[in-house]
């Protein structure tokens, strides 16, 4: 039996990434849907309900992209903040490791194309640079612009690791190649596709606009390495 077990794993994992595609997709289905009915806008990653950071706050907390997208996704769930779902929820991968109501959710929002947060007075701000949340029809090249990819919660601790997290602030530490070394990853045409290490930084930078770097998509078209000189402007390592 012992040389069936290989086997056996390669297609638990192949399952497991087919179940996170789908996952992926239908949230491609609820942010269309959500778009559809505010203004062509996808939601930023989290929407301020009181002028404290409480993000854990299941009756004060924000609207995260997660709960802004509850009614379209089915979720009878009125709780604010970072909620707990379900290991069966479509925001969970059944690749990620820790996967009860502890682990967070699987996938990382790109916070540099849609923003961290809106505060209480409609400001959209973020960690690096502002960003205004773009009208989805008008995101340029929208099967290469990065809506959600598999995160984890960090890199440094182990446990970290093994759960998500629901934004993806630093590419180089927060998205998580669970499926063989790679990520499902959802764009805002609405199609999944598998992503290595090089892929996603070449999507996040795509993201960021890069005025000064306008020929990023040549650069898409190579080898698929990164330029040396743009991990090194950004602080992100090859």
């Amino acid at each position: 039996m012992g040389f069936l077990l290989p086997a056996l794993n390669k297609a638990k994992r192949q399952a497991q990434a087919v179940s996170c595609a789908s996952n992926l997709k239908h949230l491609g289905q609820c942010f269309t849907g959500y778009a559809g009915d505010n203004q062509d806008h996808f939601p930023p990653g989290r929407q301020e309900r009181s002028s404290a950071d409480e993000l854990w706050n299941t009756t004060n907390g924000p609207i995260t992209w997660m709960v802004a997208l509850h009614s379209y996704a089915g979720i009878k769930n009125n709780q604010y903040g970072l909620c707990r779902y379900p290991v069966n929820s479509i925001y969970i991968c059944p690749g990620m490791i820790i996967r009860d109501n502890q682990g967070y959710q699987a996938y990382g929002y790109n916070q540099f194309l849609f923003g961290i947060k809106t505060d209480i007075s409609g400001a959209t701000t973020a960690s690096i640079g502002n960003y205004q949340i773009p009208k989805s029809s008008r995101i340029k090249s929208p099967s290469q612009s990065l809506v959600l990819t598999d995160s984890r919660y960090s890199h440094d601790v182990e446990a970290d690791r093994k759960k998500g997290w629901y934004l993806i602030t630093n590419p180089t530490r927060q998205v998580c190649y669970r499926h063989s070394r790679q990520t499902r990853s959802l764009y805002t045409d609405g199609h999944v596709q598998a992503d290595t290490e090089s892929g996603i930084l070449l999507a996040i930078l795509f993201s960021m606009e890069l005025q000064k770097y306008r020929n990023i998509q040549s650069h898409r078209n190579r080898s698929g390495d990164i330029p040396a000189r743009l991990c090194a402007l950004l602080s992100f390592s090859q």
